[in-house]
């Protein structure tokens, strides 16, 4: 108990780690789930991030354990009635919000920051209600679009910003766009106009539920919540490219809210779409409303950068949003998620009018919530989540992501190769093809991928040469490549990558020595070259790897003396394996009191016990092969501070 003890003593110790504060109480509501302390503290932490439902569930929890505990110590911080209040004031439920502060005043009467929500509370329920009874009926409302005419609207000969030429909104215009973002100049109202009318026209045409192709070989990106973090944007298509036809992009919700720089987020996204249709798709998230805009600040940004007439526009525009994707028939894509009553069908989203069968699809992507790595991946890979916003609300220390897609082969083909516009992911950083049964070389385009440090190709059909430019990836730390027929020399190219900790390249029928080069990979720490076909003598130097701890040079055709004195070899142990080299032996002078598979110089005894592996016991086994129909890759952005 003394951890959860030490998270409940002091909160704030874990501050910004709000993931870790939840699996801790939960454990100890495991311990003693009749502590009101524990539910109502972790219904804060769920509030925390954004996980409204959970909190309220948590919190609704606490009052029935104790309702009249509304609030303990100001170090134990607030309980029960106070943060499901909290929570229902977050997600705009003001009159569930105020039954709850309510019950708090009675409770506490002197509690003056309950007294502020109460007071907070009773006024937006006032507004409420005063909106409902001045209401015009649904039936006699007028779009807030008659009344717009943006060519009416002059533009002053003295604005030097962005210009719309001919109607017609080109890259140059959105490049221009986003340059006068970042010195913080705004866009002309009669072009902020045009551009959400136009968009509002292309949305209005799509369905609830849009169907997206990705053809063979192209590639397609998925990005979560980005909310007001205009600068972490620009950062996504520097490292990722612009949106174009070739280069897609599909936002995921929650584009606005959250700061100051939401209005130039979405009129970013907007252009995109009115230069190129098919260049970005985004869907509705629950920040796509007029409630959450009220609360968390696009309406006032809106107000004060442009007008209140906007203000309606935008809430029009985001009910003709779709609110969900389906990827090559695979893959769906939602934001918030999956439904919370079962027998929900994809027909029943597309006949949806605002704007699973159970769901069949391979996957389902969705956003909403913060994630310390920028995503997550649940329930054996079938549930993935993303979320684009780095260390989100300037606060949460947490990385930003997106998820790239490539569509490489047809399912009914038995094996495929790799595609050469994954040289394209420059940022990539780690890259993981175990077994799928590919076919062919490894395209050349690898050679581009520096930023790349692991990379598994293991358990494939992989021949033939390794690519040109291999020694330019110099960030690669784990190269693991088991089990594919190669059936070449092995390549001196491995030896210039001087970051290599991990090199695996067993069972794949490499010929030739062992390139004295290798024992310059002074950081290597397990080199795996069994069941080969190697020859000559192990490189003198390996004996001078001092960080490495496991070597199995087994069942090759090795020759000579074993170049490792005594303490190289009682130090890696069972971790060396020199078994199956009918030519290699081992100096009498270093053969006391080790075992390494093989015999002594001069003699017919062998100073080892040990075995070969059988395949079924090697520690590097790869799993059955599966077949993918799309590859999917997540990029993880750490926080880059822009100045403006």
């Amino acid at each position: 108990m003394g951890k959860f003890k030490m998270a409940l003593k002091d909160f704030q110790q874990v501050a910004h780690k709000y993931s870790l504060a939840i699996d801790l109480y939960t454990q100890a509501i495991e311990l003693n789930s009749e502590n009101a302390v524990y539910w109502a503290n972790r219904a804060f932490a769920h509030t925390k991030l954004e996980e409204y439902g959970c909190a309220i569930l948590d919190a609704t929890k606490a009052v029935e354990i104790d309702p009249k505990y509304s609030k303990a110590s100001l170090s134990v911080s607030k309980f029960g009635y106070y943060r499901r209040g909290a929570a229902y004031l977050a997600m705009g439920k003001f009159k569930m919000a105020l039954k709850d502060f309510q019950q708090v005043k009675k409770i506490c009467p002197n509690d003056l920051d309950a007294a502020k929500k109460l007071k907070e509370c009773e006024k937006a329920v006032m507004k409420l209600n005063f909106e409902e009874a001045i209401a015009v009926p649904e039936s006699e409302r007028r779009s807030i679009v008659d009344s717009i005419d943006y060519r009416a609207i002059d533009v002053e000969p003295q604005y030097a910003s962005a210009r719309i030429e001919n109607d017609v909104v080109t890259l140059d215009f959105v490049k221009k766009m986003m340059d006068d973002f970042k010195n913080q100049k705004c866009l002309h109202k009669r072009y902020a106009y045009q551009i959400v009318l136009q968009t509002r026209e292309m949305l209005q045409s799509l369905p609830s539920l849009v169907d997206l192709n990705v053809p063979t070989g192209k590639h397609f990106t998925v990005c979560g919540d980005v909310h007001d973090q205009f600068y972490d944007l620009l950062n996504i298509f520097e490292l990722n490219g612009l949106p174009s036809e070739d280069n897609p992009y599909l936002f995921n919700g929650d584009t606005v809210d959250r700061g100051s720089f939401s209005l130039e987020v979405i009129l970013t996204l907007f252009s995109f779409k009115c230069m190129s249709p098919s260049a970005i798709y985004i869907a509705r998230g629950n920040h796509e409303s007029r409630s959450m805009n009220k609360i968390y600040g696009f309406e006032g940004e809106v107000k004060s950068k442009l007008s209140d007439k906007f203000v309606e526009l935008f809430a029009e525009v985001f009910c003709c949003l779709p609110l969900a994707h389906v990827i090559n028939e695979k893959i769906f894509v939602v934001h918030g998620g999956l439904f919370s009553v079962d027998g929900v069908k994809l027909s029943g989203i597309r006949k949806i009018d605002r704007f699973c069968e159970p769901p069949e699809e391979d996957l389902v992507v969705r956003s909403h919530e913060v994630k310390d790595e920028g995503y997550e991946i649940e329930h054996d890979g079938k549930l993935n989540t993303v979320f684009s916003a780095p260390n989100y609300r300037d606060q949460m220390g947490n990385k930003g992501a997106f998820i790239v897609t490539f569509t490489v082969m047809e399912p009914s083909r038995p094996g495929f190769e790799l595609s050469a516009p994954i040289g394209q992911l420059l940022v990539l950083q780690k890259l993981d093809f175990s077994s799928n049964s590919l076919t062919g070389t490894i395209p050349d385009s690898f050679q581009l991928l520096k930023s790349l440090i692991f990379l598994a190709l293991s358990n494939n059909k992989l021949h033939g040469r390794f690519p040109r430019g291999l020694t330019g990836l110099q960030n690669l730390q784990y190269f693991i490549m088991d089990d594919n027929p190669m059936f070449i020399p092995l390549p001196l190219e491995f030896g210039h990558l001087r970051k290599l900790q991990e090199l695996r390249l067993a069972n794949s029928g490499y010929s030739g020595t062992i390139p004295p080069i290798y024992s310059q990979l002074t950081n290597l720490s397990a080199l795996s070259l069994q069941n080969n076909r190697l020859t000559g003598k192990i490189p003198t130097a390996f004996g001078n790897l001092s960080h490495i701890y496991h070597l199995n040079l087994s069942r090759n055709f090795l020759g000579g003396v074993v170049p490792f004195n005594s303490s190289f070899l009682k130090r890696l142990g069972r971790n060396l394996d020199l078994s199956s080299n009918p030519g290699l032996c081992l100096s009498p002078s270093e053969a006391f009191g080790v075992n390494v598979g093989i015999d002594v110089c001069g003699s017919n005894k062998t100073a080892s016990s040990i075995r070969p592996l059988k395949n079924s016991e090697s520690p590097f086994q790869c799993p059955k092969p599966i077949i993918l129909t799309s590859f999917w890759v997540f990029l993880a952005l750490h926080h880059i501070l822009f100045s403006v």
